[in-house]
């Protein structure tokens, strides 16, 4: 079995934690509640041939790229690098995010979600925007909706399959 440091990045509240609930224990919370400190959750993902736990720290939300200590994403076998679909602003932000990650982690994959999907008629961009706009940084872009659990284990899935070189 292959263990690895999984980092979610990203501005507050783009659904980071929902997005590690719904994959980690299937559940869903229309409540908000920032994350405080560090959370860690584990999750084993069966890939074709090998075991992946996936080891995911969700930092707080209320922390941004400039602040984060270097111990958060050392050791880091990968990012997923969330946006929120309704919030410009948070795309605009990722490149930022990403090259903070890429400078103290090196060089690991990175994927990023374009969380609230099911928030279409609200949407600012487009997947397709953040694939453009996302340069070499992000290995990969999906659509996701931690609501309905539309794309999440696929995201999840996906870097593990690029952290075990599938």
């Amino acid at each position: 079995m292959i263990v690895k440091k999984v980092c979610m990045l990203g501005d507050p509240s783009v659904g980071k934690t929902s997005l590690v609930r719904r994959f980690v224990y299937n559940e869903y919370s229309d409540r908000y509640l920032s994350t405080l400190g560090t959370k860690v959750s584990e999750k084993r993902v069966s890939l074709d041939k090998e075991t992946v736990q996936m080891v995911i720290w969700d930092i707080a939300g209320q922390e941004d790229f400039t602040s984060i200590t270097p111990a958060y994403f050392k050791g880091s076998g990968g990012g997923i690098l969330v946006v929120d679909l309704t919030r410009r602003d948070t795309l605009y932000n990722a490149s930022r995010w990403a090259r903070s990650f890429t400078e103290k982690a090196g060089e690991v994959p990175v994927v990023m979600l374009c969380n609230k999907n099911d928030l279409v008629d609200e949407a600012e961009f487009t997947p397709e925007d953040a694939e453009k706009a996302s340069g070499d940084y992000c290995a990969a872009v999906l659509s996701t909706s931690a609501k309905t659990g539309d794309g999440v284990e696929k995201g999840f899935i996906l870097l593990a399959r690029m952290m075990a070189g599938e």
